[in-house]
């Protein structure tokens, strides 16, 4: 690790490597600098460190001589190129010691004056002894020893990019900024053998040389900046690449090494994460697979091959720069032998060199002396040039011994963990079999060593194990081929299933088919005529008729199903409307047996009920990342994602030429658009508590917000796609100017701006997390951006502006009927209001507030309404102003006090957070802790449950959820009470954390009891206390009849109230033994304390509910209210047992 390395804008490789060392390019003050570092030493890099200073510029290229793993030659900025040896022990030195003085640095023997111009490229000669290649402008071939330039090429157009010597050193090869590939033979002249037209792109190119191979990898870029990769002849430049791959969109140069023992090519590109390798056969490249990591390289280099660990299989090693360090990376080919796999590993390049400087000027030629991994034998390389014809076998040159038989082609390796030096990132793979051509095998010829005799028998054995190797891996593939085989048969099938009828109806829909709807043909004159005098081609009429056909398609699928809910609502609504005719017919004079047929019917599991239990089954938690509670939300996403993409993927074969205006990709982004306008109506008439769904569904407004937020998605799923695809399109048929052109001169693009805007903040203010803490913020933001997004795509197209106001007076709608509940819309029927602003009078109890409206109008058990604060008194807190928060209504009208024609809506409200915690902090101040507030009342929402057709009923609360539960069983004893009801028995069950959070209600349940009693309902209260000290069960026990009545604490007693809340709070900070001593010293006060059990620790719901239902003599109906996980489990306990045991439940969840 360093801190300073190199930051010019030169394209290079940043750092090399030999087997012994390592350099890096090094940003320093007073001129260009390299640091060397020993390969097997790692950390982080000692604060003083000797550094080799050659150069007054940064240095731009490093290169390890390839037969002295001590001597280096550097280029840089300055025109100079320098050759330095290494001093060893003086690097080993800043490695082991501590010392605060600046070590010495590595001095160079050789600089010389190379080039006018910056020198961006040194190479050493791959065979000849100290002869070096540098280039700028030119190409200078010098001789070390000597220290003089000996050979010099032609000046090329601009700036030399990179250049690669051929195997045997004979010719070199150079890219170029004029975007020209050239082929040199210094020894021949100066000007170039060959010049052919390379990458098109204007950015940099790199070139390589595939080893003893005559082939040539070139990399660089297309017109429109498209990566490349240019496989060429170096025989037959001119005739351009015989292979050409794309591989991607990006701006970093891809870096090309050659590995030439196993044909493969690593490309690893500039700022990218990952390295890329592909195996050549036959004048063609296959992609094998790719190392990946999250960390881009701004460089790297492999070492030498003679310098691998041969015992772990590791064919290739690679330093990656990364930042401020520089990482090893291993690719490693698992064998279980352990012993030498020479398939794996041919002879390499040795240290030895072939000739001198002076044999080679003098035109001498001799390949690179290889040198076996295993023996460490050295020998002369043979030169196997590849064939012109494909299926032509590799012959050897008649002045060289004829060479082994070539292995089967290897398994492609993958990136695996180096085990040092650190760190090491990739994984360990196991090695991917390739298919192997069966051929028939040539004769081996004797090979020789050194001293020239054969060995015939190692051959034999190397082609026995080769052999071998192949059966396995034909057996592999044969394998491989039965899995595509059961894999294409089933893709037949599904090509079936696509091809019914059915899918043909869903996916190829004529405008023909909906010309007998007359709002189809509002659609189609609104938006077909305007938009087709934009389409000038057949093809593009086509397509267009076909996205606006799409979209109005999308909306008969949308009231399609509207109108099946709307038939279902209708349905429950008459037979509610029966059971209550049944239920008067039982008032009157009914025989018994009549009786009873009619309470078996209701007792029966309709298969309704077992349908119900299945699709509103609770899923696990880990669902609820997804906001997925049951899989009827899971279909319904399922149906929607997949009803979209359909209409988005299927489009008409385009015939013709493609053009910029007209190809599959602009075809595809268009209709994205159309489809995610098609949301818009949708996404806005579920928008609110008082959408029009609501009204024709019956359904809660807090369960259609599931699929408002779905649609919302999707609308902005496929606005970005449309958003991404155009702007691809733009950068590849008009370069990445007109992107820019597009975003800021051109209509569609200030338009799509001011959308993608919209959507991202009506998208970012809709995260829970900012919902929650700050609804108002929200509330604002999300009606911001939804105006945005109906501006931006009346803009964007004009001719639409017409489909914006459907949805807009959808939402306009949703806003009146909002304003509407603040008068009453049954009384507004009636051509009479309530005053929207009312003064009401609210109480601080323990831990709650108790408000108490006076409301004109009437509601119902299980509803609840949203309160605001308007009062003057709040002045110094404002931000009270404006907020809205529902809570559920704790009476019904017929146990509520009257007067005159107003009914007191009473309100339980716990102190949180927010408005509560500043109407708590109000009241303390207040004489008595009560004082009047003006509020207004929007509601009452939510839908009621009719009690009085079951026989059993379980009310569960957590909390503050016991006010829905009062207002449920103040509505139970009064229907027992004035009319013919089943209910027969009535069980709360109450969790609570400890004893004093249950004092403000529990008296007034107790009071429920007896008149519950009285009506023929028997109620019991199991209130479970899950903290503070109460340590046993006091089960039927008598309650304190001296606590205050809940009417008379929630009226005020003066300094009664405040000091008993006062109590309550010093006493909860140390136990509870004051108030269980108090329950248990006056438990034989009150007469229905026996129906009460209080119990320590959490209720049992996943025994006591399904014990409940089971145990009822007859139809019985759950109800829980509370904190999630108490509901999830309720939930959960219920759909297991209303499959065997007819029962229904009612969940009291809402929020803002």
């Amino acid at each position: 690790m360093w801190d300073d390395s190199a930051a010019s804008a030169w394209d290079t490789n940043l750092v090399a490597a030999s087997g012994k060392f390592l350099s890096v390019n090094y940003q320093s003050s007073g001129g260009g600098a390299f640091l060397v570092t020993p390969l097997d030493v790692t950390g982080k890099l000692p604060d003083l460190f000797p550094l080799c200073r050659a150069h007054t510029a940064p240095v731009l290229d490093t290169a390890w001589s390839p037969f002295d793993d001590y001597l280096i030659a550097s280029a840089g900025e300055d025109g100079r190129v320098a050759i330095t040896r290494v001093d060893e022990p003086i690097l080993r030195d800043a490695w082991s010691t501590d010392s605060k003085e600046a070590p010495k640095d590595l001095e160079p023997i050789h600089k010389f004056n190379a080039h006018g111009r910056k020198a961006g490229h040194v190479l050493w000669h791959p065979t000849a002894n100290n002869v070096l290649a540098s280039a700028s402008t030119e190409v200078k071939i010098w001789d070390v020893e000597k220290g003089e330039s000996v050979l010099t090429g032609e000046t090329h157009a601009d700036m030399v990019q990179s250049l690669d010597w051929d195997f045997t050193g004979t010719t070199y090869t150079t890219t170029c900024k004029d975007k020209k590939l050239r082929l040199f033979d210094p020894r021949a002249g100066s000007a170039a053998v060959t010049v052919a037209d390379s990458h098109s792109g204007v950015k940099g190119s790199r070139v390589a040389w595939m080893g003893s191979l005559d082939r040539i990898i070139t990399t660089g870029f297309s017109r429109t900046s498209e990566r490349q990769v240019f496989l060429w002849d170096s025989k037959e430049l001119t005739k351009g690449p015989i292979k050409s791959i794309t591989i991607d969109q990006s701006s970093g140069t891809l870096m090309p090494f050659w590995n030439a023992g196993n044909n493969i090519l690593f490309l690893a590109g500039k700022g990218d994460g990952n390295v890329r390798y592909y195996e050549y056969e036959k004048d063609d490249l296959f992609y094998l697979t790719e190392y990946s990591s999250s960390s881009p390289q701004r460089g790297m280099s492999f070492l030498p091959p003679r310098a691998l660990k041969v015992s772990d299989n590791e064919i290739a090693r690679a330093y990656k720069c990364v930042g401020n360090m520089v990482e090893p990376i291993s690719f490693i080919v698992p064998r279980k032998s352990d012993a030498f796999q020479s398939d794996l590993f041919p002879p390499a390049p040795s240290a030895t060199p072939s000739l001198s400087s002076t044999e080679w000027l003098n035109g001498k030629t001799l390949p690179p002396i290889l040198v076996n991994l295993e023996t460490q034998a050295e020998s002369a390389a043979t030169i196997a040039p590849t064939p012109t014809a494909p299926k032509a076998t590799p012959t050897p040159t008649a002045s060289a011994p004829a060479p082994t038989p070539a292995p089967a082609p290897t398994p492609a390796p993958a990136p695996v963990a180096a085990a040092e030096p650190k760190p090491v990132e990739t994984p360990k793979a196991v090695e991917t079999p390739k298919p192997v051509e069966a051929a028939p095998e040539p004769t081996p010829a004797p090979k020789e060593n050194g001293n020239g005799s054969a060995v015939s028998a190692e051959v034999e054995k190397e082609l026995k194990a080769t052999k071998e190797e192949n059966r396995k891996l034909k057996e592999e593939l044969a394998a491989k081929d039965k899995i595509i085989g059961e894999l294409e048969g089933k893709i037949k099938k599904i090509k079936l299933v696509l091809s019914s009828p059915i899918f043909e109806l869903l996916f190829e829909i004529k405008p023909r088919m909906l010309q007998h709807s007359p709002f189809a043909g509002i659609l189609h004159k609104r938006f077909h005529d305007p938009l087709s005098k934009s389409w000038t081609t057949p093809q593009a009429r086509k397509q267009g008729i076909a996205n606006v056909d799409f979209v109005i398609n999308y909306q008969y699928i949308l009231l399609a199903g509207l109108a099946v809910l709307t038939i279902r609502n209708f349905y429950q609504y008459l037979r509610k409307r029966h059971r209550r005719y049944q239920l008067a017919i039982l008032t009157g004079p009914v025989p018994p047996e009549k009786q009873i047929r009619a309470e078996t019917e209701e007792a029966l599991v309709g298969w309704g009920a077992v349908f119900d239990s299945w699709l509103f089954y609770p899923l696990e938690q880990k669902w609820y990342w997804f906001r997925l509670e049951n899989p009827l939300q899971v279909a319904f996403v399922v149906v929607v994602v997949v009803v979209n993409l359909a209409f988005v993927l299927s489009i008409d074969k385009l015939t013709g030429q493609q053009s910029k205006f007209l190809n599959k990709w602009s075809v595809m982004a268009l209709r994205a658009g159309f489809m995610s306008m098609a949301q818009f109506p949708a996404v806005l008439a579920l928008t609110g508590r008082n959408s029009i769904v609501c009204y024709l569904t019956g359904i809660d407004y807090m369960h259609l917000r599931f699929a408002h937020k779905l649609f919302a998605l999707v609308l902005g799923f496929l606005g970005l796609l449309h958003t991404i695809d155009v702007l691809v399109q733009h950068a590849k048929w008009n370069g990445n100017g007109a992107v820019h052109a597009l975003w800021s001169e051109n209509t569609y693009g200030k338009t799509g701006v001011i959308m993608i805007v919209g959507l991202a903040v009506s998208g970012l203010s809709a995260l829970r997390m900012i919902r929650a803490r700050w609804y108002e913020a929200f509330l604002i933001f999300h009606i911001i951006g939804a105006i945005l997004l109906l501006v931006g795509i009346a803009l964007h197209v004009p001719v639409l502006a017409a489909w914006v106001a459907i949805p807009a007076g959808f939402w306009v709608l949703e806003r009146f009927l909002r304003l509407a509940q603040l008068f009453s819309i049954r009384l507004l029927v009636r051509f009479k209001f309530r005053a929207p602003l009312i003064q009401a009078h609210a109480t601080l109890i323990e831990g709650a507030i108790v408000l108490r409206v006076p409301f004109k109008g009437t509601w119902k058990a299980g509803q609840h309404a949203y309160i605001s604060v308007w009062d003057m008194s709040f002045i110094r807190t404002p931000q009270i102003y404006g907020q809205t928060h529902p809570f559920s209504i704790a009476n019904v009208p017929s146990s509520a006090e009257t007067n005159g024609r107003y009914h007191e809506m009473m309100f339980v409200m716990r102190t949180r957070t927010g408005m509560t915690s500043i109407i708590e902090k109000r009241l303390a101040c207040a004489t008595n802790g009560a004082s009047p507030i003006i509020v207004s009342v929007e509601g009452p929402y939510g839908n009621p449950v009719d009690t009085e057709n079951y026989q059993e009923v379980l009310l569960v609360a957590g909390g503050s959820g016991i006010s829905h539960v009062m207002s449920m069983t103040a509505d139970i004893i009064h229907r027992a009470q004035t009319r013919f009801t089943r209910n027969k028995a009535v069980r709360v069950v109450w969790a609570v954390q400890t004893v004093e959070q249950s004092i403000w209600c529990l008296t007034d349940l107790l009071l429920s009891v007896k008149k519950a009693a009285d009506a023929g309902v028997d109620m019991s209260i199991e209130l479970y206390v899950s903290k503070g000290a109460l340590t046993r069960p006091m089960a039927r026990t008598p309650f304190n009849a001296s606590v205050e009545s809940f009417d008379s604490m929630s009226k005020g007693k003066g300094k009664e109230v405040a000091s008993h809340v006062e109590e309550v709070k010093e006493e909860d900070s140390r136990s509870n033994r004051a108030s269980i001593a108090d329950l248990d010293a006056l438990m034989a006060s009150n007469p229905s304390a026996y129906s009460l059990a209080v119990i320590p620790g959490r209720p049992p719901l996943e025994g006591l509910v399904p014990a409940f239902i089971a145990g009822s003599q007859g139809k019985s109906l759950v109800v829980a209210c509370g904190p999630s996980a108490m509901v999830h489990t309720v939930r959960k306990e219920h759909n297991k047992m209303m499959r065997m045991w007819p029962s229904d439940l009612q969940v009291a969840v809402f929020e803002c």
